[in-house]
């Protein structure tokens, strides 16, 4: 009997090879099958921050503007001594307009670390157009403000006439204040 012909040595070969295919083949096909999932996550991962670049560079130019809008804030905002110039001007736009201030009111003011709000509570009496007017001229005033709460009501006397409830807020800056 020859070498190649025996049996044994057939069953053993066959034996290594299933060995070799059950311990060594699969498990190294499974860990193959394993990195080139890892390399597909990551390659997919860097392909997502390919344009992180050009999002930061937005973002950075965003802040840079923010920063100039800020800057701008504190050189022009107006400060607590300026602000005393403010009623006379409303007084003279309100009769300019011939508005009849019937309340102006000052509330608490609310400050935080750069910015004060100075609420005033504004009750006036006027038609339709001279009130029109009046909140036009206001709104061009150099400080910055926000009417955030606006009551208009006919007067029952004449029907012509106006009341009008407004709560406007004045803007002002505020480093170096303190409550």
């Amino acid at each position: 009997m020859s070498f190649w012909g025996s049996r044994h040595w057939c069953w053993a070969l066959g034996g290594l090879a299933a060995a070799y295919f059950g311990l060594w083949f699969l498990p190294g096909q499974r860990r193959l099958q394993t990195i080139k999932q890892q390399v597909a996550s990551d390659t997919a991962f860097l392909e997502s921050t390919a344009s992180l670049p050009s999002q930061v560079a937005e973002l950075q130019e965003r802040l840079q503007s923010a920063r100039r809008f800020c800057q701008q804030w504190e050189t022009t905002a107006p400060r607590d001594e300026q602000l005393a110039t403010f009623f006379p001007r409303l007084t003279d736009a309100a009769a300019a307009h011939q508005v009849e201030l019937l309340a102006v009111v000052p509330q608490n003011p609310k400050r935080d670390d750069l910015i004060a709000t100075y609420p005033l509570e504004l009750r006036c009496r006027a038609t339709f157009h001279a009130l029109g007017k009046f909140l036009a001229e206001v709104d061009r005033f150099p400080e910055p403000l926000l009417i955030e709460a606006l009551e208009i009501t006919r007067s029952p006397e004449d029907g012509q006439t106006l009341s009008c409830t407004m709560t406007l807020s004045i803007f002002g800056y505020s480093a170096g204040n303190s409550d």
